[in-house]
């Protein structure tokens, strides 16, 4: 059994009719917690185990074979970035004209008032620590800009608009798919309490 993976490994509890329920016995003075089986489900279950049939439906696991990576692929939708724009050019009301473009691309704008640097050529998208993934999502928006990584801005990340600016593109964000972990759940249909022996590790 040394292949055998604790994920593909299903403990189920057999359902009770009443978790909590006391009796006094012919034997004791005071009541005692006593197991009732819920004889329709119990059933479902010995049924699935008689049958060899899966006790809960376990989602597609990512695959164990690197696949290749574009390093583009975006994973955070742009409704979920908070970004703040400046004008690092000096042209009035670029800022502003920025962050109306890139609000309509979804994403959540707050326009610094304004001149914040004078003179810069490029559009840069700077990040904090942690906020790759969202500045990806900026850059497939604004694809001539820059990124850059600054410690100092902690969880933030902000747009200096350039000389360049051209407009956000719509299109690069319109498909973003944020991808959930695999879980295990219960077949449909079934009430059957499971757990995989990795959630049930000892130790």
């Amino acid at each position: 059994m040394k292949n055998l993976s604790t994920d593909d490994l299903t403990f189920a509890k057999v359902p009770l009719s009443n978790p909590a329920y006391d009796t006094v016995l012919w034997n004791a003075p005071s009541p005692q917690s006593t197991v009732q089986w819920d004889q329709h489900k119990s059933h479902d279950l010995f049924t699935r185990l008689r049958r060899d049939q899966p006790l809960a439906t376990q989602s597609p696991k990512p695959s164990a074979t690197p696949t290749k990576k574009t390093g583009d692929e975006l994973t955070v939708a742009p409704d979920d970035i908070s970004v703040r724009v400046l004008n690092a050019i000096g042209t009035r009301g670029l800022a502003t004209k920025a962050g109306g473009e890139l609000r309509k691309a979804g994403f959540k704008v707050t326009v610094a008032p304004g001149v914040a640097r004078r003179g810069q050529q490029t559009t840069q998208i700077l990040y904090g620590p942690g906020r790759e993934d969202s500045a990806k999502t900026l850059a497939a928006a604004i694809p001539d800009a820059k990124r850059k990584k600054v410690a100092s801005l902690g969880s933030q990340v902000q747009v200096m608009v350039g000389a360049d600016w051209d407009g956000a593109d719509w299109a690069g964000v319109k498909e973003v798919e944020v991808k959930e972990s695999p879980s295990a759940s219960p077949s449909e249909g079934s009430a059957i309490e499971t757990g995989t022996a990795t959630q049930k590790l000892c130790g």
